[in-house]
């Protein structure tokens, strides 16, 4: 019997059933959304038998949990491939095309996966969401949302989103009511407790700012939790403490922490982190430090309105005035631009029903320092026209040049560019 053993755990190793076991873990971890953990031992699966369909589905909705759409389509494809369920591969299909916001003739499919497959209501829900958010349809994403709420009453992720629609509308209340409703049904959700950090740091509320970021830093996202609780040490006066944390997030590899940033919503149109590290500097008389710092937060996003001023501030400063005006230059004209973008504002809001005044003034958001703003009125606009050839063009263009940074876009650039075509004809 001792001599049969061996020989059937081999068996076992080589036709895959050890497998099962790491397919089994990555599941729970994709129910807890712990997607670092849900990628790992997916990984293993892999590795342990390297052609199953099952590990391919697995790895495709991880990837789209992550955003990288065409790496979640390239698994579909192979889970296909290896005879994988054809309704779950296309299940997963309609979920990719939903979460880019490319909702256009799936509507009716997605509809009809709500009704027939509650077991994966909460996945289909937030996808559909996703997608409704990206096209501007804030109405109809939270009557999705009321429903979501209503089937699966313990998901925090319906009162997460309902708080980032909150935060995006600068109701600060109703967002802290929201994510503190999302961390009551699970204390770690990252998300919310990243969220609430954002919303009571907009209030000046710094203490309670720094006991909630002081609780992110004990999960996996630990130097973007860092750069919050340096940004309260700061405000609050303790700027060693807060150099320090900042100057230890900096040894974090930049995608790395671009990467958390995503994942937790942190906005990565900016380096924050180098911009706070870089006035800090200044502010300490660390000038090359602060001129090194600022200098990267400009090369990453020479629109970053802040960083330029803080780079021009600091380069008159080391008696380098000829490259400060350069700085001061773009900064005056920016305003400029900004106080146009103002009185379209103000022509909106008198005319909310002008397609073209509120293309215009997304796109002056594009060209100023506020690309998710800008984003929020042109999608807005492909609700109310989705054949706008002027906003797909716009978008086409700015998410081609987005993917150099987030390959993640490349599909929603594409399809874009296909939509505007289509208008063209």
């Amino acid at each position: 019997m001792l001599l049969v053993l061996p020989a059937v755990l081999i068996l076992v190793w080589l036709l895959g059933g050890f497998a099962w076991w790491p397919r089994h873990w990555a599941r729970q971890a994709l129910e807890r959304r712990d997607y670092a953990a849900a990628r790992k031992w997916a990984e293993v699966a892999e590795r342990w038998n390297a052609s199953n369909a099952e590990t391919e589905w697995l790895l495709a909705r991880i990837e789209r949990k992550f955003g990288r759409t065409d790496e979640a389509a390239r698994h579909l494809r192979a889970a296909q491939r290896l005879g994988g369920n054809l309704e779950l591969v296309r299940r997963e299909e309609l979920l990719i095309q939903a979460q880019t916001g490319a909702l256009g003739d799936i509507l009716r499919e997605l509809d009809r996966l709500l009704i027939e497959h509650s077991e994966d209501g909460a996945e289909i829900c937030e996808a559909y969401v996703n997608g409704l958010l990206i096209n501007g349809r804030v109405e109809e994403a939270l009557l999705i949302i009321q429903s979501w709420q209503a089937s699966f009453p313990k998901d925090p992720q319906p009162d997460h989103l309902l708080g980032r629609i909150a935060e995006f509308q600068n109701r600060t209340t109703a967002a802290e009511r929201h994510y503190r409703a999302a961390i009551a049904k699970s204390p770690q959700h990252a998300p919310s407790l990243f969220g609430l950090g954002r919303t009571l740091t907009s209030a000046n509320r710094w203490d309670e700012a720094l006991q909630v970021y002081q609780q992110c830093r004990d999960l996996t996202y630990r130097s973007v939790a860092e750069v919050g609780m340096a940004r309260c040490h700061k405000s609050l006066g303790r700027g060693d403490e807060a150099l320090r944390l900042l100057r230890r997030a900096t040894a974090q590899p930049q995608e790395s922490f671009r990467e958390a940033q995503r994942q937790l919503g942190e906005s990565t149109e900016y380096d924050s982190l180098r911009l706070e590290l870089g006035t800090l500097e200044a502010s300490l008389g660390n000038t090359d430090s602060a001129l090194a710092a600022l200098q990267q937060a400009v090369d990453f996003n020479p629109k970053h309105r802040q960083a330029r001023y803080q780079l021009a501030q600091i380069l008159n400063t080391a008696g380098r005035t000829e490259d400060a005006k350069t700085h001061f230059k773009w900064y005056v004209a920016m305003e400029q631009k900004i106080a146009e973008r103002d009185r379209q504002h103000d022509l909106v809001e008198r005319h909310p029903r002008d397609l073209e005044a509120r293309h215009r003034l997304g796109s002056l958001y594009l060209e100023t320092d506020s690309s998710e703003t800008g984003l929020f009125w042109l999608r807005g606009v492909l609700a109310e026209d989705p054949q706008h050839r002027a906003t797909h063009e716009l978008l086409a263009d700015y998410y081609e040049a987005q993917s150099a940074k987030d390959p993640s876009v490349q599909a929603v650039a594409r399809f874009h560019r296909q939509m505007a075509r289509q208008a063209a004809q």
